[in-house]
């Protein structure tokens, strides 16, 4: 076994690498593109041509694409990610290391509203299919799905922040905070429930018709033991799937969330990056955040096989 698992590792990361380089050459062209000057964002379409001169210079914008490609592949390298334009004293990689924290703990906190939410209500679906608590939890997903995060922030915070009082408004003192977290993470997370959910009721409802659930049934256990031993342990594989793909998504979707409840983290130094044009910030969070797809996808891998053993083999 241990050499089948080493020789599926080479291959995944043989297949991670060729994509992580795919992404790296599709973002540094893609954002040559992008309409925009930084040199213009950083001194003014009115500054002298001398002193816009230099800084291209500078910021090494006056060479070939070819050549800047390379400064680039160099700063992954070296670990550094590159030298922000706007702050030439800080690499890329401080400010996601700086940034980073605020976002995983974001993510996780939603993902953990969406689990608490999604599992009970995909399984009392799954066991009473047709009857009105079937339609209870397929009517929350479906106004879960449905409602955007851009509305739902907003009008979580003029509720529980503004009139309530309840929890921390925007740009709270303390970002990590629990109460912080709070609003973001049911914002976040109300959208992954209703998909968790009906995928969920889905996966369950399919296995409970398997040839072994009967077999269980037949034995005399109890409902419970039958739908939470047998069953949902052997649907979780598609729920599993979703959860990694969607927790990477979590990590790079948070931009809309981040802004509206004024939190720091990589949504945010993405945007302001785009914004004004850091070229080396832009290119290292998205190499940042491809990692972190690849690393979930791995891991959701691995996952298969402790819940299904038969995937082992």
């Amino acid at each position: 076994m241990s050499s089948g698992l080493g020789s599926y590792l080479l291959r995944r990361g043989f297949t991670s690498m060729v994509a992580l380089v795919g992404v790296c050459l599709l973002v540094f062209f893609l954002i040559h593109l992008i309409p925009g000057d930084p040199v213009d964002n950083m001194l003014g379409e009115m500054a002298p041509a001398v002193e816009r001169t230099r800084l291209r210079e500078a910021l090494h914008l006056d060479k070939p694409l070819s050549t800047q490609l390379g400064y680039f592949v160099k700063s992954i390298s070296d670990g550094t990610l590159g030298h922000s334009f706007r702050n030439a004293d800080r690499s890329v990689t401080s400010l996601i290391i700086e940034a980073f924290p605020y976002t995983l703990w974001l993510a996780l906190a939603a993902m953990l509203v969406a689990l608490v939410l999604a599992l009970p209500l995909g399984i009392a679906s799954a066991l009473r299919p047709g009857t009105w608590v079937d339609g209870l939890s397929m009517t929350t997903s479906l106004l879960g799905v449905s409602v955007p995060n851009m509305w739902l922030g907003p009008m979580l915070l003029v509720a529980f922040s503004i009139h309530l009082a309840w929890f921390p408004g925007p740009a709270p003192n303390d970002p990590s905070a629990p109460a912080a977290l709070v609003l973001p993470a049911i914002t976040l997370g109300t959208a992954l429930m209703a998909m968790l959910s009906r995928m969920t009721r889905a996966s369950l409802l399919e296995v409970m018709g398997e040839d072994y659930i009967r077999t269980a049934r037949a034995k005399g256990l109890s409902a419970t033991a039958v739908v939470l031993k047998h069953g949902f342990r052997n649907a979780l594989i598609p729920v599993i799937t979703v959860v990694g793909l969607q927790f990477g998504a979590l990590m790079s979707g948070a931009i809309i969330t981040e802004k509206v409840f004024g939190r720091p983290g990589l949504g945010t130094l993405l945007m302001r990056a785009i914004t004004t044009r850091d070229y080396p910030v832009i290119q290292g969070t998205v190499l940042f955040i491809a990692v972190l797809y690849v690393l979930v996808n791995l891991v959701v891998d691995l996952t298969y096989s402790l819940v299904d053993p038969r995937i082992r083999r």
